[in-house]
Formats: structure tokens, C-alpha cells, sequence
């Protein structure tokens, strides 16, 4: 974020699925489950929930939004760990 100056992460669907002015079904559903999580998320407040700062559409149609960046294992390495046993932060 240059206008606060914070590391943010953000979360979009993937580039170049925006290149065509109309847009099919399947990407249709991919911008209204995206944009349906960042409405759902931007309501709860729990420790671990991330925050949700920004919602936005760029010119191109692409959407995406924005939240605080968490450091850590990343949750595929946890259930990775879990499923060889050796998950200590995994709770059983």
C-alpha cells in the first residue's frame, strides 16, 4: 500500500481471464464468488480472521481486494505437514 506504506496481500483471480470485454459463465461466477468473500469477510471481526481493508475493480474489468499480510506457514504446507504427522501447530 504506497499511500499508508504497509505490506498488504491481495487476493484476484488469475490475469488474463479479464482480456475480453464480455465475459462467460464460469467467469461470471469466479467475480461474483470473489466479490460475495470480500463482503462476507469485510463483516466478521475475530483474531483469526485477516481483515479485509479494499474492494476495487481496475480498468480492465479485473477485480480484487485487499487485506493485511500475515506471515507464517502458508495453510497447503500446514495440511501437508498434518497428513505426514508432523504438524505442531495443527490442532487434532
Amino acid at each position: 500500500d504506497r499511500v499508508l506504506k504497509r505490506e498488504i496481500a491481495l487476493k484476484t483471480i488469475k490475469t488474463g481471464i479479464f482480456r475480453t470485454n464480455t465475459l462467460n459463465k464460469k467467469q461470471e461466477m469466479l467475480l461474483w464468488r470473489l466479490k460475495k468473500e470480500a463482503e462476507i469477510t469485510a463483516v466478521l471481526e475475530h483474531p483469526y480472521i485477516v481483515p479485509l481493508y479494499d474492494l476495487q475493480k481496475k480498468k480492465n474489468g479485473e477485480v480484487y481486494f485487499t487485506m493485511r499480510k500475515i506471515q507464517g506457514e502458508t495453510f497447503a504446507n500446514l495440511l501437508d505437514q498434518k497428513k505426514k504427522g508432523k504438524c505442531d501447530q495443527c490442532r487434532r
